[in-house]
């Protein structure tokens, strides 16, 4: 969906500005004194582009991260479960420590909630990018829509 939206992003802000036409804002005033309407909207366009590369800038570096954290998420998790099988390998033994097994247990346990939260917090933060990225795109793309729209008629 980024690669895609980075084309319409990039073929939208290349488009040539040419004749002035009705009905292309898009709610959203644009920074700058525009003649007309055509040079308004090419002005938001060009505008939402640079967000827009900025935010699939930011979404590839988090992408990267999510992944090198999931993998590292993984790995912890493995090893915690490995505890978790060296303490119901002892408490299935004769005369074992319950109290043990209960400590242990329960920092284990803490300690898997932990690491999913940081991680989970992590795809949220994610996820939002996404979704901003997508919002973005739409706006870009119906605003490309009405500029094309406004200066063929």
């Amino acid at each position: 969906a980024a690669s895609a939206a980075t084309a319409t992003a990039a073929a939208a802000s290349s488009s040539s500005s040419t004749g002035a036409g009705a009905g292309a804002g898009s709610g959203a005033a644009p920074d700058t004194q525009c003649r007309n309407v055509q040079e308004c909207s090419q002005t938001q366009l060009d505008e939402l582009a640079r967000q827009h590369d900025r935010l699939i800038g930011m979404i590839l570096a988090e992408e990267e991260e999510l992944i090198t954290a999931h993998r590292q998420h993984i790995d912890t998790m493995v090893e915690l479960i490995k505890e978790e099988m060296l303490h119901l390998n002892n408490v299935d033994r004769p005369g074992s420590d319950v109290d043990a097994y209960v400590t242990g247990l329960d920092q284990i346990l803490a300690k898997k909630a932990d690491y999913i939260g940081s991680i989970q917090k992590r795809l949220d933060v994610f996820k939002e990018h996404l979704q901003q990225e997508d919002a973005l795109s739409k706006k870009f793309q119906q605003l490309a829509q009405n500029s094309t729209t406004g200066s063929s008629s």
